[in-house]
């Protein structure tokens, strides 16, 4: 039987609409990075993601999802990065029990609220990247758990009405 040891894996501009549940099989203990830069892609199963277990750094960007995929309990993921898309919020625990994450950024989508919730307990988080997007609301509480993360390190573009 062979063993995949892929530690880093880049896929570019190769047409891909969707993946299945389990498009990564075989890399749950050696994928350390995950880059995907596909304009088709529409589909991204919630729990495609959270089975890659060595996973340290994931970046979706240019897609048309409309939902992320969960990372609840990746204990080793340390930045994600969300650029471009049509994710216009999040479920609840979106951002939980994840014990070495340093950076969330999701940018450049529809998000239009941050709601109380979204983010478990993040010891480790120094930094929130929400900016353009359509955020016009922002739940008191959403920060809450967040005892590292300084005011200067959040970021978020804020969309009121005129």
């Amino acid at each position: 039987m062979l063993l995949l040891q892929i530690s880093r894996l880049l896929l570019r501009n190769n047409g891909l609409k969707s993946f299945s549940r389990n498009a990564f099989a075989g890399l749950e203990d050696s994928l350390e990075e995950l880059y995907i830069v596909e304009e088709t892609l529409t589909d991204l199963p919630f729990d495609t993601i959270e089975r890659l277990k060595n996973l340290e750094a994931f970046t979706i960007e240019k897609s048309q999802i409309r939902l992320l995929p969960r990372f609840n309990g990746m204990n080793r993921l340390k930045h994600i990065r969300i650029d471009g898309g049509h994710i216009t919020g999040f479920p609840v625990g979106a951002f939980a029990q994840m014990a070495s994450i340093k950076q969330i950024h999701v940018v450049n989508s529809k998000v239009v609220s941050l709601a109380e919730g979204i983010f478990g307990p993040l010891d480790t988080l120094l930094l929130a990247n929400f900016s353009g997007n359509h955020i016009s609301y922002v739940q008191r509480t959403s920060f809450a758990l967040l005892p590292r993360l300084e005011v200067s390190h959040m970021i978020i573009s804020l969309h009121c009405c005129k």
